[in-house]
């Protein structure tokens, strides 16, 4: 009975061993993933493709060696001790975490963590000032209507309130020699620090300045 024991006990140890010598597509695409992410900026990796200078033996290479990296694929170079090296090239694809809109926001609202979530996204949809996390942009305003589930940018979004539409300011003409000013109205909501349109009182005529604070705006000739 005890002898009947031992071998049994040897043929699972048998079968598991030739199991974990053998691997199916998606063992290999671990294998080799772990080897070349951490060349990666991405939050996420995916190998999409594998392509071998020859067939791959049924298991595990005994080295590896990862040669060349570029963005969207890696070349490796694989030892076994029976068929000697195989060079693979790996395609992949690289996901980053963004915030979206949960909501339609409108131009003017200050965001609060209600109105985000945080999705995935293939790196080459990320836009290169894509908000990373949440609270980057709590508490600032929205410098434009966003769509629900749209990527929030670090352009669509300002530190101060919006000056709204109609608000009387101050239009300053001013050069080294004189200084010139007329009162006016703004024709269109803006923020600090952008070009913004500007009816002047005294003349009744549209012109474009920079809103440099809330109650002035400066023509620049």
């Amino acid at each position: 009975m005890h002898r009947n024991i031992l071998i049994g006990w040897f043929i699972g140890v048998f079968l598991q061993l030739l199991i974990s010598s053998s691997y199916c597509a998606g063992d290999i695409n671990t294998f080799l993933l772990e080897c070349i992410k951490e060349y990666y900026p991405y939050e996420k990796v995916q190998i999409s493709r594998i392509t071998s200078s020859k067939p791959l033996p049924k298991h595990l290479p005994d080295k590896i060696t990862v040669e060349e990296v570029f963005p969207h694929k890696a070349v490796l170079l694989l030892q076994y001790k029976e068929t000697g090296q195989i060079r693979v090239k790996v395609a992949i694809k690289g996901f980053e975490r963004v915030v979206f809109a949960k909501r339609f926001l409108r131009k003017g609202e200050v965001l609060e963590r209600a109105d985000l979530y945080i999705g995935i996204v293939e790196a080459d949809r990320a836009p290169s000032d894509a908000i990373r996390l949440p609270e980057k942009v709590l508490g600032k305003t929205v410098s434009r209507s966003i769509s629900p589930n749209t990527i929030i940018r670090e352009s669509m979004v300002i530190n101060g309130p919006l000056i709204r539409k109609g608000k009387p300011v101050l239009i300053v003409v001013e050069t080294p020699t004189f200084r010139i000013t007329a009162p006016g109205r703004l024709n269109e909501t803006a923020s600090v620090g952008e070009l913004v349109k500007v009816i002047n009182l005294s003349t009744k005529k549209t012109v474009i300045g920079i809103l440099i604070n809330e109650n002035t705006v400066r023509i620049d000739l």
